[in-house]
């Protein structure tokens, strides 16, 4: 069940949100600050998925500081991705906020094009934004 909490946002609270691939690695760098407004304190998710200058799919992964929050990044045919964030109350509470933003295949881009061992897919949308929890 999905419920936004009275006196909460209508969303994830989403800041510093980073994804690259790393040059000159089999890395790609995931990392984000994400919270529920108002008062909480915000927690870090991160991953560093195996890759070679692309971007991958994160499967749902636990995010570093409360893992009572959760994130996946999937990619589509077209180019486009989603970040999918979750958050389950404490045990005994059924309720869990879920929420999607798109990102259009524009935001997904070739960077250090001057060095063609050193070009690498990242994100280059929005470092801060707001993921919107989806209905029931």
């Amino acid at each position: 069940m999905t419920l936004p909490v009275g006196g909460m946002s209508a969303g994830f609270v989403v800041s510093d949100f980073v994804a690259e691939a790393v040059p000159h690695s089999t890395l790609a760098s995931y990392t984000f600050k994400a919270g529920i407004e108002p008062n909480v304190i915000p927690t870090t998710c991160a991953a560093q998925p195996n890759t070679f200058s692309r971007l991958v799919s994160v499967g749902r992964t636990a995010c570093q500081d409360d893992t009572k929050y959760t994130w996946s990044w999937t990619f589509d045919d077209d180019g486009s991705s989603q970040l999918e964030l979750w958050f389950e109350f404490p045990s005994g509470d059924d309720r869990v906020l879920h929420g999607v933003r798109n990102i259009p295949a524009e935001q997904i881009v070739w960077t250090n094009q001057q060095s063609p061992t050193g070009t690498v897919q990242a994100y280059d949308g929005p470092d801060n934004f707001t993921v919107s929890y989806l209905p029931d």
